[in-house]
């Protein structure tokens, strides 16, 4: 059942996922980017499957005439990055309030990331979760961390500047860690050739850009392409890696997406270390 709610705003309302949003949804509420355009429909087939075991929420926030100002996505911790203390736990994936001048407008500062945010967790709890996991970046730009410590979230754990943060809905003390990496994918192939392998979740359509321009640029090239489904938690247990590229050994940070120019480079680099490897081999 879709239900409104007018929170501190006439001018715009957060309300439930609907049929009619999905496509920007899963286009992060940027259909007007060329490079989300790049993304494929690895977030639609997430989506879908997510919502065919129950284990999604999504909330958007709409102005009066129709525009997605900003939205918020949010699933169990089995499903996420994160390891949490019980089953219960829920996991804010990210949360987004469109900010460009372009397409929507710029709807930042308008307190609609907390209006998100609220409603999230009155829905998590309505589904009997105990706590919520979240993640921000512990530098001054996007998604910050200490916005989320503004609103009542304290460190959980920390690696790099991802900072995972916690907040308890049932007034007990709970806690989370970042996944360990519990081993790493093979260099190259059976045949020896070089082997890409992307762990993607599909709820992040940065990895599917990543994903799809390594792919262009590896089609004519030695090399292997494999994808490891990161949503499903007998996936996750196994690598304990969500959301990241290798290519051979080679971690590669994808937010942002690299280009396709220095994706061919790493590749061709890599290829060239596997042929000198080879020849080495042979002497």
């Amino acid at each position: 059942m879709n239900f409104y709610t007018i929170i501190s705003s006439m001018n715009w309302i957060i309300r439930d996922l609907e049929k009619q949003d999905e496509m920007e949804f899963c286009n992060c509420l940027e259909s007007w980017s060329d490079e989300m355009a790049e993304s494929g429909d690895h977030k639609a087939h997430w989506l879908e499957q997510m919502k065919t075991e129950g284990t999604i929420g999504v909330k958007l926030a709409i102005t009066d005439d129709g525009k997605y100002a900003g939205m918020i996505q949010y699933y169990p911790s089995l499903y996420s990055p994160a390891e949490s203390s019980s089953g219960d736990i829920w996991f804010i994936h990210c949360i987004w309030v469109h900010g460009y001048k372009k397409g929507q407008g710029n709807f930042q500062g308008q307190g609609i990331g907390k209006a998100l945010l609220a409603a999230a967790e009155k829905d998590i709890l309505s589904r009997g979760g105990a706590a919520i996991l979240a993640w921000g970046l512990s530098l001054p730009f996007w998604m910050k961390s200490r916005w989320y410590k503004k609103n009542g979230y304290h460190k959980a754990d920390k690696t790099g500047i991802r900072e995972l943060v916690i907040k308890s809905l049932d007034g007990t003390e709970h806690s989370g860690s970042w996944r360990k990496t519990a081993k790493l994918p093979p260099a190259r192939d059976a045949n020896g050739n070089l082997l890409a392998t992307t762990f993607m979740s599909g709820a992040c359509t940065v990895t599917a850009i990543a994903y799809e321009r390594l792919k262009n640029v590896a089609s004519n090239l030695p090399v292997t392409m494999k994808l490891i489904d990161a949503s499903k938690p007998e996936n996750l247990d196994e690598w304990g890696l969500a959301d990241v590229i290798f290519i051979g050994r080679r971690r590669i940070e994808i937010g942002p997406p690299p280009s396709e120019a220095k994706l061919s480079r790493i590749l061709r680099k890599e290829i060239k270390r596997i042929k000198l490897s080879r020849k080495s081999g042979e002497r």
